[in-house]
């Protein structure tokens, strides 16, 4: 998970769990400063990924 706020991991991950089953949970949140975004508005998902797994 990648967010703009700092985020309890265990938190997220409780009501992630809850909503979309224990799969769903994700195995760390990653705080940025500002999400990156496509020129269209829409979030960059491919840059988003890179931060994400970096």
């Amino acid at each position: 998970m990648v967010t703009e706020r700092p985020l309890d991991l265990d938190t997220v991950r409780s009501h992630v769990g809850d909503a979309l089953g224990r799969a769903a949970r994700p195995a760390a949140v990653v705080v940025v400063d500002r999400l990156p975004m496509l020129a269209s508005g829409k979030p960059d998902r491919r840059a988003i990924q890179d931060l994400a797994s970096s």
